[in-house]
């Protein structure tokens, strides 16, 4: 048998005996003492509330009456600057196929340039490996996600660390053939559209979006800043505006700040805190997970609910920014150990449960942050430290009485 082997049946070997001593400390005292007693566990536990609300962003859309096949030179979510070239509008659909090769042909340059031995003559083989296995599982994750987009731009990032790599390995590897030969390639192409072409400009710098929904011009700042619970559900109830759409070549949002406008009602809105930040898992994001700041609350004194207004500015590269969103708001959450009902005692006052250490029993001070109907969640002794081994607090893996009679600190089970 190899040491492996050896290796593996002795590890088998100490569990199965671990095992069985456990059991014939259960029957020990059940036959002994009538003691039940079971080993301190981890548990949390989430306070939730499940809305759903409203996206409201400082956007506007980029009209066109131009009549032609709309090629775009920005991506969605990419932050452009003011006086950038986000759109084109070509007469003659060919010229707008040639645009996408001269699109494709720049990111490969700009892949290729990222790539080049310059940008990495210091870089650390094992840490471009590292990060090659990061973005290789990122990308899988997305795609299991349906989440295409972001897988695309995760394989552009997992590229340019592929080619890192390979300059390091040829020692000083560069790529300025390549280069040269793609630029040709777009002086080429440019060259061959023939057509009308109308381009369309960032007004101001901020972030591109190619679709809209008709409500960029009623979910706006100024809607905002005179909301009331009224006006709040006549934007909800507002139908799109449809000239909007059917002129729409894409848009800008100016500011990496959002909002996120909900209802609830005021016995709950008595739970928040206006300042406080708060985790939203967004459901159409694949329960992507941000934190809100909650703003403000806008109330009335004839509604029993009141306007929550939220805020980010986390813009995750495949987030959905759809209007209406179911969200997931976690109110609280509580961490430590989980002690049953039945365990719970008091000893001079203090709350706690009794322990078995060797054969004695030994009394615990217990915190308690959160009760259910069969269990609390009570405090770690070291919260940064889960594993402490405390001699006055309950700790992780102690042994629990939680079941006898005559149980008392020092007593000596037989």
């Amino acid at each position: 048998m190899t040491q492996k082997g050896i290796l593996h049946q002795i590890l088998i070997g100490g569990i199965a005996i671990m095992v069985i001593a456990y059991m014939v400390l259960q029957l020990t005292l059940s036959v002994g003492d009538l003691v039940t007693a079971e080993t301190v566990e981890l548990a949390s536990y989430e306070d939730t509330l499940d809305v759903t609300g409203y996206i409201l962003r400082n956007e506007k859309i980029i009209s066109s009456t131009t009549q032609g096949t709309i090629s775009y030179l920005a991506d969605d979510n990419e932050k452009v600057y003011a006086g950038m070239n986000v759109v084109m509008v070509y007469s003659d659909s060919n010229d707008a196929l040639i645009q996408k090769q001269i699109i494709e042909c720049k990111r490969k340059i700009d892949i290729l340039k990222k790539s080049s031995s310059t940008a990495v003559s210091t870089t650390n083989i094992i840490n471009i490996e590292n990060s090659i296995h990061q973005s290789l599982t990122d990308s899988i994750r997305k795609i299991n996600n349906n989440n295409f987009t972001g897988a695309l731009y995760s394989e552009d990032e997992l590229l340019i660390l592929m080619n890192r790599k390979n300059a390091l390995k040829s020692q000083g590897e560069n790529y300025e053939l390549q280069i040269s030969a793609l630029n040709n390639e777009v002086s080429r192409l440019e060259n061959s559209i023939k057509g009308n072409k109308t381009t369309f400009y960032a007004d101001k710098s901020g972030y591109f979006y190619s679709n809209v929904d008709g409500y960029e011009s009623i979910f706006t700042i100024s809607a905002l800043n005179q909301l009331s619970v009224d006006s709040y559900y006549n934007l909800i109830a507002s139908d799109p505006s449809l000239i909007s759409i059917n002129a729409a070549i894409g848009k800008i949002v100016y500011d990496s700040k959002w909002y996120f406008l909900c209802t609830v009602d005021k016995r709950t809105a008595s739970t928040l805190t206006t300042g406080g930040i708060y985790d939203f898992s967004y459901i159409y994001s694949n329960n992507t997970a941000i934190k809100m700041k909650l703003e403000k609350f806008v109330s009335q004194t004839d509604n029993e609910n009141v306007v929550a207004v939220f805020s980010s500015q986390e813009m995750p590269n495949d987030f959905s920014f759809k209007r209406e969103q179911p969200v997931k708001i976690q109110l609280k959450k509580y961490e430590g150990l989980e002690v049953p009902t039945t365990a719970l005692r008091k000893k001079d006052g203090k709350n706690g449960v009794y322990i078995i250490q060797g054969n004695v029993v030994q009394f615990r001070e217990v915190e308690i942050l959160f009760e259910q109907k069969d269990y609390f969640i009570v405090a770690l002794p070291d919260s940064n430290n889960k594993a402490y081994l405390s001699e006055t607090k309950l700790s992780l893996y102690d042994l629990m009485i939680i079941g006898g009679k005559n149980i008392y600190d020092g007593k000596v089970l037989k």
